[in-house]
């Protein structure tokens, strides 16, 4: 009976050692399968879903990219809702349009103080070779919450009369007058100027059913603040995440081949190369901000339209720099960011210089075509300045960036102010007058751009270099497979 006893218990622990074996044995064979899929860039016999199902690092980098493009859109939301807010903020706050063109200074002074962070480099840093396509989907992101944010916050926009010509508008409250003026004369304190072809004058208080003073903009606002917390949150949370995994987890190092520009450049031409890049992003990112932020504004004022008119306007201008962009996620692999950026920079001067004949004269389809012109032209210029300069000129890390965004937040804080001041001073036409002059200082920076990157590669070295990066990957061990 011992003997026995002792053979079944032998039995049993050579079938445990058995299927110890075999599953120790199935582990081996998913991490040298995971580390594969690690050391190899994706190919077409590598499916999205098996990636995601298997590499646990992967499945990390595609869920942050998913919260940066939510991000992006909310950030998207609350830029593009600026412009058909402009007048409300006006009527509300009491102020002209040279004092309120210091809400959107206010507004770039905030995103200055952000700049320290930034989506473009962080996918760039997590992607690598990928990342091209993946910015372009993070800058449409942006575009599609500036599509849909005009489109919403009209419906919280205070009434109007459309049709009017020298309109004083009364208030016994505490609400001051408002004079409605010629088009032809001069915006002045609490004015707002409307071309109109009646010549009447008439008293009214408000918009049919409507009281001065009322607002529900706050609603919209309202809005944009629970979005802004909704994209927060799992930000957060992957933070939090991140902590708790660093205390466990194990550094596995991985060679990868990793394509970056390697030119040792003199202090020098860095510099040169910094300012010009700096210099470029700037105007670009103001003519950007102001043509979205002062469009509604424009076509009420000189073009006798309504303030729904305007939202309109707006949100097609962001429906076709949004499709732009998504076109932009494929074909940024057939055409190189050079060549974009070079047919657009030029299209765009002559778009803004055509915006200019059309609103001088007055022809609100010509404005309509030059919208959607505009918002094509504009899509893909800054992501790929980004990407660019990563093959051309230096790399993109997270310094670089902030630097541009710095420079591009200094640009959206001076036009207001600018522009503000001329609009108020002699016409809204100014508008027009100071987008299509710095379309054209834009153009010739690039040119210059290019001259510089010529002459990096004739002194520096003519092209990217493919080094071997020892990469340090954290993994968590019980998360691995």
């Amino acid at each position: 009976m011992h003997k026995a006893s002792e053979n079944d218990d032998s039995a049993e622990f050579r079938k445990e050692k058995f299927q110890s074996d075999s599953f120790i044995s199935e582990i081996g064979v998913l991490e040298e399968k995971n580390e594969f899929i690690l050391k190899t860039p994706p190919s077409d016999d590598t499916s999205l879903m098996t990636r995601l199902h298997l590499d646990s690092l992967y499945r990390e980098k595609a869920i942050l990219s998913l919260c940066l493009c939510w991000a992006f859109v909310t950030l998207g939301w609350a830029v593009s809702q600026f412009g058909p807010s402009f007048l409300d903020f006006q009527i509300i706050t009491r102020t002209d349009v040279k004092k309120a063109s210091g809400f959107l200074t206010s507004r770039s002074v905030g995103y200055l103080a952000g700049a320290v962070l930034s989506g473009n480099a962080l996918l760039l840093s997590t992607w690598g070779q990928e990342g091209h396509s993946y910015v372009q989907a993070l800058h449409f992101s942006f575009a599609f919450g500036g599509i849909t944010s005009p489109l919403v916050t009209s419906a919280f926009l205070q009434e109007t009369l459309e049709d009017w010509n020298d309109v004083n508008i009364t208030d016994t409250g505490n609400v001051p007058s408002y004079k409605f003026t010629d088009c032809n004369s001069n915006v002045s304190q609490q004015t707002y100027s409307a071309c109109t072809n009646s010549n009447t004058n008439q008293n009214v208080t408000a918009a049919p059913g409507y009281a001065i003073g009322d607002s529900r903009l706050y609603v919209a606002y309202i809005l944009t603040a629970v979005m802004h917390i909704s994209c927060a949150v799992p930000l957060f949370i992957m933070f939090l995440r991140a902590r708790h995994c660093q205390r466990k987890k194990q550094k596995t190092k991985i060679d990868q081949d990793i394509k970056r520009i390697s030119r040792e450049m003199t202090f020098g031409f860095k510099i040169l190369v910094l300012l010009s890049l700096c210099l470029f992003m700037a105007i670009y990112c103001a003519m950007e901000d102001t043509f979205t932020a002062y469009l509604t504004t424009f076509g009420v004022t000189q073009l006798n339209w309504s303030k729904v008119q305007g939202s309109y306007v707006t949100s097609l201008y962001w429906a076709v720099f949004g499709f732009a962009r998504f076109l932009g996620i494929w074909v940024i692999k057939f055409i190189s960011p050079a060549k974009i950026i070079c047919v657009l920079t030029i299209v765009l001067c002559i778009d803004l210089g055509a915006l200019s004949v059309f609103a001088g004269f007055n022809i609100d389809e010509g404005i309509w075509a030059c919208a959607v012109c505009t918002g094509a032209s504009m899509s893909l210029i800054y992501p790929c300045v980004i990407m660019w300069t990563e093959e051309k000129l230096l790399p993109v890390s997270g310094k670089i960036v902030s630097i541009f965004m710095i420079a591009s937040s200094s640009g959206t804080m001076t036009n207001p102010i600018i522009l503000g001041y001329l609009m108020e001073t002699f016409t809204p036409m100014w508008f027009t007058y100071l987008l299509f002059g710095e379309s054209v200082v834009l153009m010739i920076l690039f040119l210059g751009l290019l001259l510089i990157a010529r002459v990096s590669e004739s002194r520096f070295g003519t092209g990217n270099s493919q080094n071997d990066v020892r990469v340090e990957i954290d993994l968590t061990s019980t998360k691995h497979v």
